[in-house]
């Protein structure tokens, strides 16, 4: 079957986010050329030393940019990048770099330009400059193909006035670009206006090399200037990695981004301005040690003239970015959009000229196809997601189709997929229509129930669902996977209809407390834990005194999420001292959705080197590693452990974890 597992196909959501990321590198990233190449053979195997030593004797360069000048440099801005997305979908053909896939990109963008810097205003110690390409020609190409139409719009919108904010160093704090800007021409000025950065260090007094942290369209970067002979070589020495934590999206890939090139940059120190930044970059971008794709930019950047500006054109533009500022929110170089509009970009991109009818006869081409490629599938499966996010009207049609099927079938799977994947109020309501059609067949409750707790906001046509297979159906299974459903939409409601939220958790709380065994106890602390709402404290914490172990650790593991300022020291207590090393190992999974303090740190270090249990070893290896860059101590702590721990299976996740840090 083309279509096993729908779990797997669920997963292409936050993948195919990631996708438009990596899609964008054509537009994004920006490198350098060696120095070799800039001064020759012979003086690129000088000592780096001897340019130390020839620029330490002069003073840190400086800014003396006049308000009312306008600078005028010739840019040659080139990118190429190209990105492959089939190995992380395990595609057979990911190796095939002839076989044809949407997973699979190549562009070649130019920007040429004549790009005029005109100095309005200094507020704060900033400046407020006016940025304007000039006669630009553009160039997009993607699969050897011109993309006219895209250039032309780039083009034109590169033309209108870019008002931007820049600290005294030279770095782009923010921009504000014309409010009919499109996005695309936004993404092009964004990651040129990066690639230009030349930014002094913070100490006027400094000298020699120095580091600044700048950033661009992939984020926030270290990046080092060295003097050589006069003038200074830009490098990115890496990219700054978020410090992860438990409660971060772990569905979400953050690929590893590895710098290499150079930038040569002659700066005139007399007259305190960029003379030229040349050179070329060069980016690869690997997730989980795939390599997922690579860019090369190459820049030119020549200083052309300086001229003042006259009064009347300077107090147009200082006009202008006044009106600027109070109708356009400013953005910063490494400013993402929102997932939401991301997701509806792509989604519009997805869907394309598609509908409902046209998507339905493709669907049934493909379950009678003998072909069936689980890459067609999930193509398939993506478009019909966009269609019921972009149209939710169609929702209802789905959910007859799916009302009259069978479910086991692939091609109903994926339709199930598509409206899982979507929480609006017509998804929930198509759900709900899926399983009272089903209301009988048990393995569809299972499958589709879960689906109905994932909505942000759920309807309370979506709880009732839940509330009367929580409590009138007969089926024991299907009842406790209603009520853990009906905890999760607790949580969910909590800041937007906290009192529905408290009735959901009241209701438990109440069944905890008249609960005829442990096994129903167990069951009402899981509800419990996946709502975490901080009235449900008291009775959670009365249960972690039972007796019985297996009690002790569902109590403790439903303490994770309440916001309580005593939970911390339960769990640091548990930890420490509980005899059963279950117990101890539900705590330190808590731990794990907590902040790490100080205190939560300690008590973890503190555990992991002496708890004499492998489980809870290992619960407490994830947790540190996960703050690791925070932390950088627990890359000592997990690297004695994967040479002296007594558990072989400690020793190895250990390992695994230190391999991760290597390049």
């Amino acid at each position: 079957m083309f279509f096993e597992k729908r779990a797997s196909i669920l997963t292409q959501r936050s993948l195919w986010h990631r996708k438009s990321m990596l899609l964008a590198m054509g537009l994004t990233l920006a490198v350098t050329v060696p120095g070799t190449l800039i001064y020759g053979k012979q003086l690129g195997q000088l000592p780096a030393a001897l340019g130390s030593i020839l620029v330490s004797q002069q003073s840190s360069p400086s800014y003396q940019w006049s308000i009312g000048h306008q600078w005028i440099y010739k840019l040659d801005y080139q990118n190429t990048a190209k990105s492959d997305l089939r190995v992380l979908f395990g595609d057979s053909k990911g190796n095939d770099a002839a076989a044809p896939s949407s997973f699979v990109a190549d562009f070649k963008n130019q920007v040429k330009a004549d790009l005029v810097m005109t100095v309005l205003a200094q507020r704060q110690g900033n400046f407020v400059v006016a940025y304007r390409f000039q006669n630009p020609q553009v160039k997009i190409i993607s699969t050897d193909q011109a993309i006219k139409e895209q250039a032309e719009l780039v083009q034109r919108d590169l033309q209108q006035v870019i008002f931007a904010t820049i600290d005294r160093q030279g770095e782009i704090i923010n921009l504000r670009f014309a409010p009919n800007t499109s996005r695309i021409a936004q993404v092009f000025a964004r990651s040129t206006l990066a690639s230009i950065q030349f930014v002094l260090p913070q100490n006027a007094a400094a000298k020699g090399t120095w580091e600044t942290q700048e950033s661009d369209l992939n984020g926030e970067y270290i990046a080092r200037y060295q003097p050589q002979l006069g003038n200074f070589q830009k490098s990115k020495v890496r990219y700054v990695r978020p410090v992860k934590s438990a409660a971060m999206d772990e569905s979400k890939i953050e690929p590893v981004i590895t710098p290499v090139g150079q930038l040569t940059a002659v700066f005139d120190r007399e007259r305190g301005y960029l003379r030229s930044l040349v050179g070329e970059e060069s980016q690869t971008f690997t997730v989980a040690k795939q390599s997922v794709g690579s860019a090369v930019t190459q820049i030119r950047y020549e200083y052309v003239s300086q001229s003042p500006v006259s009064d009347v054109a300077l107090q147009t533009l200082l006009s202008q970015s006044q009106q600027r500022i109070q109708s356009v929110p400013a953005i910063t170089l490494a400013q993402r959009e929102s997932d939401q509009e991301s997701d509806r970009r792509i989604q519009r991109q997805q869907l394309g000229a598609n509908t409902l009818d046209s998507l339905l006869v493709e669907l049934d081409r493909l379950e009678k196809s003998t072909d069936q490629s689980e890459e067609v599938a999930t193509q398939l499966y993506l478009k019909f997601k966009a269609l019921v996010a972009l149209q939710p009207q169609t929702s209802r049609a789905i959910a007859q189709r799916l009302s009259q099927g069978k479910l086991e079938s692939p091609s109903m799977q994926l339709l199930l997929g598509a409206l899982s994947a979507n929480d609006h109020a017509p998804a929930q309501a198509a759900l709900v229509q899926v399983i009272q059609a089903h209301r009988q067949d048990v393995a569809t409750l299972l499958q589709v129930i879960p689906s109905l707790a994932n909505a942000p906001t759920p309807t309370p046509e979506t709880v009732a669902a839940l509330n009367q297979f929580a409590f009138t159906t007969t089926d024991m299974q299907v009842a406790s996977t209603a009520q853990l459903a009906l905890g999760t939409v607790s949580k969910r409601l909590r800041k937007v209809a906290p009192d529905r939220a408290n009735a959901i958790v009241d209701q438990f709380i109440a069944r905890l407390k008249a609960a005829p065994s442990n096994e129903a106890k167990r069951l009402n602390l899981l509800v419990l834990g996946n709502a975490g709402g901080a009235r449900s404290f008291e009775a959670i914490v009365d249960q972690t005194q039972s007796p019985d172990a297996t009690i002790r650790a569902v109590a403790f593991s439903a303490l994770r999420w309440l916001q309580v300022t005593a939970v911390d020291g339960l769990l640091y207590q548990a930890v420490r001292q509980d005899k059963d090393d279950v117990v101890r190992a539900e705590a330190a999974v808590a731990l794990g959705f907590r902040a790490m303090t100080p205190e939560n740190l300690a008590t973890q270090q503190q555990a992991f080197v002496s708890d004499k249990s492998a489980r809870v070893r290992l619960v407490l290896l994830k947790n540190l590693w996960r703050v690791r860059d925070e932390f950088p101590v627990v890359v000592d702590l997990v690297r004695t452990a994967a040479e002296k721990d007594k558990s072989e299976d400690v020793r190895k996740a250990a390992a695994g974890a230190i391999a991760d840090l290597e390049p």
